[in-house]
């Protein structure tokens, strides 16, 4: 089983004419932590068969720096709506993959705002 939890903080630059409105640039720093479970698979020479042995738990956290650009309309009745997107680099583990260390975001939303 592999569980995968992750939280972003994040700073905005807006380009627009209204407080908090309009296309932006962003920098974020994600964290991430995750935990996979090792099996050790032995062979039962005997029976022909394989058997798990022993199971034990690997965690580690991520820590990255990224960037990411979007844009935040607010309509005339306070509806907001917003999209962005963006790419990091996760920094810690090093046993992974080059590609396997680049994580990406991408989010959309509508809201109100008071």
């Amino acid at each position: 089983m592999t569980g995968l939890h992750s939280f972003s903080a994040f700073y905005r630059m807006y380009f627009g004419k209204k407080y908090a409105s309009g296309f932006f640039l962003e920098g974020f720093i994600p964290v991430t932590t995750e935990t996979n479970d090792i099996y050790s698979y032995n062979y039962d020479d005997v029976n022909g068969y394989f058997y798990t042995s022993s199971v034990r738990k690997n965690n580690f956290t991520t820590i990255g720096i990224g960037f990411g650009v979007g844009g935040k309309w607010v309509m005339k009745n306070n509806l907001v709506i917003e999209a962005s997107g963006g790419i990091a680099r996760r920094f810690g583990d090093r046993d992974k993959h080059y590609f396997e260390e680049v994580t990406g975001k991408i989010m959309g939303g509508i809201g109100y705002r008071f």
